[in-house]
């Protein structure tokens, strides 16, 4: 959920001290919610080169348990600099995993590849704009649109579920 804010015209105060504000009301009323601040204005955005933050930090490697330990590290360490504020895991490090089984024989008597099966997977439980970006001119307008296809999460509550996806 986005929450925009704006200030009265005309106004001259400086934002960090809303800003100040604000956090210590979220973080004592909703201690459970993460929020931060994107920049206000359009030239801290693109100087930011569109992330939301002006210090992004990434980690991965081939064991997850071992990445979250380093990124924890990370977070605390970062946590000691006074400057930096509303630090947060962008990605969801707590997610429900499926283990997908593919018959590779069925699968190139079928016609259908690996990649293709992986990339259906990948639309059906999140959405198809990871895969393919996909936009509609509006003929009146001229405006694109951005056309997904998501499966509702209510579909998809259970592995049972999942295994009944159409590929």
């Amino acid at each position: 959920m986005v929450l925009r804010i704006a200030l009265k015209e005309g106004r001259t105060t400086a934002v960090e001290g809303p800003k100040e504000r604000l956090r210590g009301v979220l973080a004592q009323t909703l201690p459970e919610v993460r929020f931060s601040f994107e920049p206000a204005d359009i030239v801290s955005e693109v100087m930011g080169f569109g992330s939301p933050t002006p210090v992004e930090v990434a980690v991965n490697g081939p064991n997850l348990v071992e990445n979250r330990a380093f990124a924890e590290k990370i977070r605390a360490e970062l946590a000691g600099v006074p400057s930096l504020r509303d630090l947060q895991f962008v990605q969801a490090l707590d997610y429900p995993t499926v283990g997908v089984q593919i018959d590779r024989e069925k699968a190139r008597l079928s016609g259908v590849s690996v990649a293709e099966i992986a990339r259906s997977m990948v639309a059906a439980t999140s959405s198809s704009q990871f895969v393919v970006l996909n936009y509609w001119p509006d003929p009146k307008s001229g405006i694109g649109y951005q056309v997904q296809v998501e499966i509702p999460y209510q579909a998809l509550d259970s592995l049972a579920k999942v295994e009944t996806i159409p590929v």
